[in-house]
């Protein structure tokens, strides 16, 4: 009898502990390859490497509420491209694999007047956490792919509930030091649609969520009525 209840006390424990697991699971999701994901089909290696990566956005929680935004991806080391992140009026521009608060031009668009910005100097235009943490996930060598790096082999998929709805939503996390680990979920109204709905982006201490508008990949050529964004042709350096 003794031997029967321990037997029963073991299962007991194998059925919890396999339920713990499986809830700890679900939470985070189901691996699925990158080159597989609806991510994938905008990022990758060959858009990292060529292309620019456009997110026009509105924030509809957290920081600046209501504001409409932009995001150009800053990719490839030969030649440098310079990236931006901000609003049509002002934002940050620099180049990349290098800190927009640290080396950058701080860019007021409304007045075609900029400020270089080094480390030390006054900062005129504080980033919201919006664009600070779509700034490191554009920055150089955070997103990487190919043979030399795993960073990006997997997405962690799932189906999660937003305002009433259901999406299929595509994560993945980047690691950033002392500032902890900045968590990407890309909300999907369906498994194979087009583009993301929104964006959530998490670390322990703050989040917020993005309405996508645009989410591409373009050529410099196509970067149309955004181009601009990335332009301080004549205009006049604030001192």
């Amino acid at each position: 009898m003794k031997m029967l209840k321990r037997v029963a006390a073991g299962l007991a424990a194998a059925v919890l502990a396999l339920g713990m697991l499986t809830a700890c699971g679900s939470e985070k999701g189901t691996p699925q390859s990158w080159a597989g994901s609806n991510l994938g089909k905008v990022i990758n290696a060959d858009t990292v490497k060529n292309s620019r990566i456009l997110l026009d956005y509105t924030v509809v929680e957290g920081e600046g509420t209501g504001t409409q935004k932009y995001a150009i991806g800053l990719h490839n080391d030969s030649p440098e491209k310079v990236g931006f992140v901000g609003s049509k009026d002002h934002g940050w521009l620099s180049k990349a694999y290098r800190g927009y608060k640290e080396s950058g031009k701080i860019v007021n668009h409304s007045q075609k007047t900029y400020i270089e910005h080094t480390s030390g100097d006054t900062t005129y235009y504080q980033p919201t956490f919006d664009e600070d943490a779509l700034w490191y996930m554009f920055g150089g060598g955070n997103l990487r792919f190919g043979s030399n790096y795993k960073s990006q082999q997997v997405v962690m998929t799932s189906e999660e509930k937003y305002k009433g709805k259901m999406y299929h939503t595509e994560s993945f996390a980047l690691p950033n030091g002392g500032a902890g680990e900045y968590t990407y979920t890309f909300y999907y109204e369906s498994k194979d649609a087009d583009k993301p709905a929104y964006l959530r982006i998490e670390t322990l201490s703050k989040s917020c969520m993005l309405k996508l508008n645009e989410f591409k990949a373009v050529a410099e050529s196509e970067l149309g009525e955004y181009a601009f964004l990335l332009k301080t042709d004549h205009y006049t350096q604030q001192t």
